[in-house]
């Protein structure tokens, strides 16, 4: 155990007794306010809602910890009615959360998001993507796809397009296609599966 010495040790004072020198005094920041800044897009039921937040000119600092949303919303029926005043309801918890399905940042033109590292492509029936009630939208089907390549900037990320036959009679070519999903899921030469059969691809 090392033994206790006073040679590092620096000497002080309380701040209360320095009375014979001028405190410090900022003059970096002259005065803060809260502006109020409305959506610049039209307000309706599909459309994003975009905010440009920004300062005045190049000296002033926006302090974004301190941006607070106000949103005023009603409750209304499905076909768009009001409420009727023995017709109670209300929001749940973490009601804003379920309000905005997603949320993008950008700073100076940049995106601050999360990019994506891996992208999973599949197909839906147009009745199913749009909410009907009779069909599924996780049932993806291939529509006897032909081709498909992804490109990233113009440059594609596959060395050749990706050729898919699914016609049993004039041979079927999934393989390529199906071991893709191997590779994305890191599945690739193990000895793992990943609950989708050959069948169930084609």
């Amino acid at each position: 155990m090392a033994s206790f010495t006073t040679d590092e040790m620096q000497e002080a004072q309380p701040s209360g007794l320095d009375i014979f020198s001028i405190p410090p005094y900022q003059t970096a920041v002259e005065y803060m306010y809260y502006q109020d800044i409305r959506t610049y897009s039209q307000l309706s039921g599909n459309t994003p809602l975009a905010f440009n937040v920004s300062g005045q000119n190049g000296l002033e600092y926006v302090d974004l910890k301190r941006t607070k949303l106000y949103v005023k919303a009603k409750i209304k029926k499905a076909d768009g009615s009001s409420l009727t005043e023995t017709e109670y309801v209300g929001p749940v918890n973490l009601f804003l959360h379920a309000m905005f399905a997603q949320v993008d940042v950008t700073l100076q033109d940049l995106f601050l998001g999360s990019c994506p590292a891996r992208v999973v492509i599949g197909f839906v029936d147009a009745e199913a993507a749009a909410g009907s009630y009779i069909t599924n939208p996780f049932n993806f089907e291939h529509f006897n796809l032909k081709n498909i390549e992804l490109y990233v900037n113009n440059i594609p990320v596959s060395v050749n397009i990706l050729q898919i036959n699914f016609d049993a009679t004039t041979g079927r070519t999934i393989i390529p296609a199906y071991t893709k999903l191997f590779q994305i899921t890191e599945k690739d030469s193990r000895d793992s599966g990943n609950q989708i059969t050959r069948d169930d691809f084609a």
